[in-house]
């Protein structure tokens, strides 16, 4: 979010991030962007072993799933 006001994404979807017939992830209710900040969706939270990240994702589930020779999010 580049602006300095708040956006309220909450129940967004995002097409493509998924896994399985519908790749679709659903941004839980009451989630926003807080002014000039960010929103992280990731397998894993900042306390699993799993986790590259060290720091904590706003939305954690285990359905993203990214090609590596390119992808196409809609939100």
């Amino acid at each position: 979010n580049m602006t300095g006001g708040t956006i309220d994404i909450s129940s967004w979807v995002v097409e493509g991030l998924g896994t399985g017939p519908t790749p679709n992830i659903t941004i839980n209710p009451s989630s926003s962007i807080p002014p000039n900040g960010f929103f992280l969706i990731a397998n894993y939270p900042s306390t699993s072993a799993n986790s590259i990240l060290g720091i904590d994702p706003d939305q954690t589930t285990a359905s993203v799933s990214l090609d590596n020779d390119g992808e196409q999010l809609k939100i």
